[in-house]
């Protein structure tokens, strides 16, 4: 039994103000406890789905296919970001040790950078964690907090599509024109790639969380 999705709705209830994310809250762990009763103990129990009617976000956030796309991100983050402090610490120690160039590292920092970047903008959506100055919120009741919310990720995919659609030409356009780097030959395309899928996923995430966001409005009352 997952009980993932209702977790991360409770962890955005508590975003909020007020004792509407007390209410909301306890209204998601009462339903985690009738999921344990139905589902835990001698494995006999019904299936969590036959118990609760999860809803369409819910169930995006709780299929593999979700878990699986995060685990990916961490570790495209992982490698990336190691690779560029391994490239630094070579280019130094070639320079001030060696006192020899190191041909084309700038190409491969420009390579994983935008890997890192790109993956760890995607998953900063993922976590809602992105640098903001939301003064307004600060202020605001719950329920004015969540439309800020949704009317800010509507925005988000009104500029995210057409970002998508860029980066899909301009992979159409890699792949016709075969275009490499000058030292080390690489191909723009592994560069760029990310820059599609990065847009893509944060798009995604705006779209889900904008389900989430719908749902909790309509579900619970001001």
């Amino acid at each position: 039994m997952r009980l993932r999705p209702y977790f991360v709705t409770i962890q955005r209830m508590c975003e909020t103000k007020e004792d509407f994310a007390m209410r909301a809250g306890l209204e998601i762990l009462h339903r985690a406890a009738r999921l344990q009763k139905h589902c835990g103990g001698d494995g006999r129990g019904k299936n969590y789905k036959d118990v609760i009617d999860l809803n369409l976000a819910e169930k995006i956030m709780d299929t593999k296919v979700w878990n699986w796309l995060l685990f990916i991100e961490k570790v495209l983050m992982i490698i990336s970001s190691v690779g560029v402090v391994l490239i630094l610490t070579a280019v130094v120690v070639c320079r001030q040790v060696l006192s020899i160039s190191f041909i084309g590292y700038t190409e491969l920092l420009t390579l994983l950078a935008f890997w890192m970047y790109f993956i760890g903008g995607a998953y900063a959506s993922f976590e809602n964690s992105h640098i903001g100055a939301d003064i307004v919120g600060q202020f605001a009741s719950a329920k004015t907090k969540l439309m800020l919310d949704i009317f800010s990720r509507i925005v988000q995919i009104i500029v995210g599509i057409p970002l998508v659609i860029l980066g899909v030409d301009m992979l159409k356009f890699d792949i016709l024109t075969q275009q490499v780097t000058v030292d080390l030959k690489l191909p723009l395309l592994w560069s760029q790639t990310p820059i599609l899928i990065g847009f893509a996923l944060m798009t995604f995430y705006a779209v889900v969380y904008i389900i989430r966001d719908y749902y909790l409005l309509k579900e619970h009352k001001y």
